[in-house]
C-alpha cells in the first residue's frame, strides 16, 4: 500500500471517497477506517483482540448500515 493513496484532494474527491467507504467498497481508505475503528474499539474495551475489532468494523461497513445512516443525516 502506498501512503500517498490516502491523501485527500478536492471536496468532490473526498466526498466520493467517504461514500465509497460507507458503501463497503474495499480500498486503502476503507482499510484505514477499519484499522482506526478497530483501535477505538480496543481502547473503549469493546474488544480484546485487534483482529476481532477489525473484522467487526469491516463487516459493519460492508453491511451498508453506515451508508444508510449517512443518508438519514443528509436529510437534516
Amino acid at each position: 500500500n502506498n501512503p500517498d493513496n490516502l491523501k485527500g484532494r478536492d471536496p468532490d474527491y473526498n466526498a466520493t471517497k467517504i461514500i465509497d467507504i460507507f458503501s463497503g467498497i474495499k480500498n486503502e481508505f476503507s482499510e484505514a477506517v477499519c484499522l482506526n475503528s478497530a483501535a477505538a474499539l480496543i481502547v473503549s474495551n469493546k474488544f480484546n483482540k485487534l483482529k476481532d475489532a477489525y473484522e467487526f468494523a469491516k463487516k459493519h461497513l460492508e453491511s451498508g448500515k453506515a451508508l444508510t445512516h449517512l443518508k438519514k443525516i443528509q436529510t437534516f
